[in-house]
């Protein structure tokens, strides 16, 4: 049989929910906050004494106005003496209650000052005919919502013995002088009939408190249960949306934000306290425009900023609708790509190096054997002809141009077909002085220089060192064409963070921002610049092949500095 529906006491009813870390208020329909605990025994059966307590004393009031109102003389003085320390024992008892740790205890004294009140109370105002006599049955009531079905049967057979001891005693009127009602002639049978009628009615009501309490003890325990049922929904929904790998948003019918989950506030850079309440177009400034207005689900991809490190965002828009299906704002979804942007990259740069690497091996031997054939040609005919000055200067032309064509082919073989790295442990200052050695002799246009007072002592990598000296000399090519002629390439090696680096850097006049991870790819060159293309290519290539990262840096007083920083070494590798 289905339970009754009984109000649950206010100490079990569900709690206000606290505010959630996740959203505002306004957003409670999608983003649940969690209830309160409810609260402990203690606590409820404090709550319970004391409503107790104050329905004691509105009782006791409530006589003293019949009696005032309806007695045609002046209330006896047992009467106002017996409710002037009614209401002395009850306030004594509110203020010790509200200071008491045993309330167990206290509940037992509860239980018999509600005894003994509601029997002084019959005693004053008539005894067995006393029109308040019902109330002797209510402290059998109160015990059972306090304490159980146990402690109110124990109370109603008390109250029973104490009202049948009340009826003896005022039918033999003792002790002499306290009662004001004259004696009544009560037959054998009518007194039977008071005791039995007051020996059945209170234990009735013990009985039916009993049922009560343990009706609502079922009911509070379920409620109970439910709220932690409610409670864990609302946490594992909580954990769903702050560990969902998506930003989300909601936005309401005005345009602004009213829920936000923390992983929309990490692709945002906005905590909650700015977002909430905002401009959705303002604070989404990267969707376009004609979107908002749109019906059905919408679908981009777009930066956050105009900056090269910026996220590339995938964002989606849809009507938010409430479960009776009116619409009430729009949810918003925003997944970060950038991550997959850049493996397309990778795969683009894949492909190209595929097809530069077929182009290399076809043509690579068929234009390095001519040009070594030009080379020696102009060699032979610069040395062994009388030629004049200017001639001898386009011979020389035309051989530096077949050198810088036999460096593209030599450039274009080691990107398409990569040895396989040879690493050792390179001190690197060293490296760098046999690199700067050769370079200030090799090119005219620009000397290398090493910063010997920036180089740090011991400097360690491991490295392929032919490979490491090719990325120099691409590196130094590079600052030479973009520095003025007779200036310095400056060099240096030292640690970054406690990883070992090089650094080459020009006084030239730097690397537009929008340009700095173009420079990298495969036939890119800046402006006007004479390069190939494939220098900075090759670069990243070697530098990817030893697990190292290679950036270009604004110089302080202008100009760029390339750093070339490699894996930390391990502790226990050889010298």
């Amino acid at each position: 049989m289905p339970l009754p529906t009984i109000p649950p006491p206010a100490d079990l009813a569900p709690k206000a929910p606290s505010p959630s870390a996740l959203t505002s208020a306004r957003a409670a329909e999608i983003f649940t906050t969690r209830a309160e605990p409810a609260l402990d025994g203690d606590a409820r059966l404090r709550a319970r004494l004391t409503r107790l307590t104050l329905a004691r004393l509105g009782a006791i009031t409530g006589v003293l106005a019949v009696v005032l109102v309806g007695s045609s003389g002046a209330p006896s003085n047992a009467l106002v003496a017996t409710i002037v320390v009614l209401y002395v024992v009850s306030i004594a008892y509110a203020w010790w209650l509200s200071r008491g740790r045993d309330l167990r205890r206290l509940a037992l004294l509860q239980i018999a000052l509600d005894v003994s009140a509601y029997i002084a109370v019959a005693i004053v105002t008539g005894g067995p005919v006393s029109p308040l006599g019902f109330f002797v049955a209510v402290p059998a009531l109160s015990a059972a919502l306090v304490l159980g079905s146990t402690a109110a049967r124990v109370t109603a057979a008390a109250s029973a013995v104490s009202y049948g001891l009340v009826t003896v005693a005022f039918l033999n009127r003792w002790p002499h002088g306290w009662w004001s009602v004259p004696k009544l002639d009560l037959s054998r049978d009518e007194l039977a009939v008071q005791l039995v009628a007051h020996g059945v009615a209170i234990p009735l009501v013990a009985a039916l408190g009993s049922a009560l309490a343990e009706r609502l003890r079922r009911a509070g325990g379920a409620l109970v249960r439910l709220e932690e049922q409610r409670a864990d929904l609302v946490a594992l929904h909580e954990d769903v949306l702050r560990s969902i790998p998506v930003g989300l948003l909601t936005i309401n019918e005005s345009g602004e934000i009213d829920g936000a989950n923390p992983e929309a506030e990490l692709l945002l850079g906005l905590g909650a306290p700015s977002l909430l309440g905002a401009k959705a177009r303002a604070v989404l400034s990267f969707i376009d425009e004609q979107a908002w207005s749109q019906a059905g689900v919408r679908h981009g991809e777009a930066k956050t900023d105009e900056q090269s490190d910026a996220l590339l965002l995938a964002w989606s828009i849809s009507e938010l609708v409430r479960r009776s299906g009116a619409v009430r704002g729009q949810l918003v979804v925003l997944e970060d790509r950038s991550q997959a942007a850049a493996l397309r990259a990778q795969i683009e740069r894949a492909e190209k190096l595929a097809v530069l690497g077929r182009l290399a091996a076809g043509l690579a031997h068929e234009i390095r054997n001519p040009l070594g054939a030009i080379s020696g040609c102009v060699e032979l005919v610069r040395e062994g002809a009388d030629l004049g000055a200017e001639d001898k200067e386009l011979l020389g032309t035309v051989l530096r141009e077949s050198q810088r064509l036999n460096r593209l082919v030599g450039d274009m073989l080691a990107f398409a077909r990569p040895r396989p790295t040879e690493r050792v442990r390179v001190e690197l200052v060293g490296l760098l002085r046999e690199f700067v050695s050769i370079a200030s002799r090799d090119d005219a246009r620009s000397a290398a220089l090493l910063r010997e007072e920036q180089c740090e002592p011991s400097v360690h990598a491991m490295v392929d060192r032919a490979l490491i000296q090719q990325v120099l000399w691409n590196l130094f090519r590079n600052a030479a064409q973009a520095s003025s002629e007779g200036s310095k390439v400056e060099l240096w090696a030292a640690h970054e963070d406690g990883a070992p680096a090089l650094y080459v850097a020009d006084r030239g006049p730097g690397i537009a921002r929008e340009s700095r991870e173009r420079i990298f790819e495969t036939f890119y060159s800046e402006g006007s610049a004479r390069g190939t293309g494939l220098g900075l290519a090759l670069v990243r290539q070697i530098a990817d092949a030893h697990g190292a990262t290679i950036e270009p840096r604004e110089r302080e007083g202008g100009g760029t500095v390339f750093v070339l920083r490699f894996a930390p070494l391990d502790a226990g590798q050889p010298a």
